[in-house]
């Protein structure tokens, strides 16, 4: 192999470092948003609502089926809201989302928290869910990569 080729194919480890620690790092920006916002959701005030509905997205498909949209109303301060966020962040995996299904049914009378500083936002099920773990194990696992495929490019022998 020649000198050139040695230097393309360090150049493609290092392509690939960097942009798996650039996801990693996008990654994580988004699990600290995710985090702050579910963790402040905990302190949010709450207020009366309604379910509205609880219906299948088929335009967002999982392993398992397609996900669910939920919609539920609640007034503050006298005006009416309409959310849909069921928690902060909204990384939940699927089992949990259909155990939301039947905690929430149409019709049905909730709590909603909300934002005090954006009362357009709200949750149902304030705070962390399971899902947010998930957040916490793929920068590592980018790092992880990033590591390799950088100490693939200064090892590269041919």
């Amino acid at each position: 192999m020649t000198d050139q080729s040695r230097w393309i194919f360090r150049l493609g480890f290092a392509a690939a470092s960097a942009f798996s620690l650039w996801i990693a790092v996008q990654t994580l920006l988004h699990l600290s948003s995710a985090w702050t916002q579910a963790q402040a959701s905990l302190s949010w005030p709450r207020a009366d609502g309604r379910m509205i509905s609880v219906e299948p997205d088929h335009s967002s498909q999982s392993r398992s089926g397609p996900t669910l949209h939920f919609r539920y109303e609640y007034m503050v301060s006298g005006k009416r809201f309409e959310g849909n966020q069921l928690t902060a962040g909204e990384v939940i995996e699927t089992a949990r989302l259909n155990e939301y299904a039947r905690e929430f049914p149409a019709g049905k009378e909730v709590k909603v928290s909300y934002d005090p500083a954006n009362p357009s936002f709200a949750v149902l099920a304030p705070g962390p869910n399971p899902g947010h773990r998930f957040l916490f194990v793929v920068p590592p696992v980018l790092l992880g990569m990033a590591a390799i495929f950088a100490w693939g490019a200064m090892r590269a022998r041919f």
